[in-house]
């Protein structure tokens, strides 16, 4: 519920073009994660499903993982979410993209992790991870997502005003 002048964010949805996208650093790390991990000397991670609550009570977070398969089960194009907006009586409606090089290099980083136990992964790995995460995030921030077009960056921004 919104008073007149209200502004709504509908924020971090994927969009359709930005989920198939990601799907390429996904697969080429999957097909060098067996690599990766005998350069770390990491073990395989541990199979899912184990007894119920296990990930979450013994700090692996392996029930969170077990989740993955259930997030961004949808996914928008610009257009669609614009329409809708101004179908429920939105005005000044503005869709942009955020996080393209940043989310290629969290999804194949991600999916290295995914494949090792989280034990045998290096805090050396996790840091370069993290920081070259923000350091791309910035990159998209400031170049590529006032140039580019919303539906191919992954997640879409969407804010709109109410009349």
């Amino acid at each position: 519920m919104l008073r007149p002048g209200g502004r709504i964010v509908f924020a971090g949805e994927p969009s359709r073009l930005g989920d198939r996208i990601a799907s390429v650093p996904k697969r080429g790390a999957y097909a060098l994660a067996p690599a990766w991990r005998r350069l770390l000397r990491a073990k395989p991670a541990p199979p899912p499903g184990g007894p119920a609550g296990a990930g979450a009570a013994d700090g692996t977070g392996q029930d969170d993982h077990d989740l993955e398969r259930f997030v961004d089960i949808h996914a928008f194009e610009p257009a669609d979410l614009s329409r809708h907006a101004r179908r429920a009586g939105f005005v000044d409606i503005d869709v942009r993209g955020e996080e393209l090089t940043a989310n290629w290099f969290g999804w194949f980083n991600r999916a290295l992790e995914a494949s090792a136990d989280p034990a045998d992964v290096p805090m050396l790995w996790r840091q370069y991870a993290f920081h070259g995460y923000l350091m791309l995030q910035r990159l998209d921030e400031r170049l590529l997502e006032p140039m580019l077009p919303p539906a191919i960056f992954y997640n879409l921004l969407l804010t709109a005003r109410r009349i």
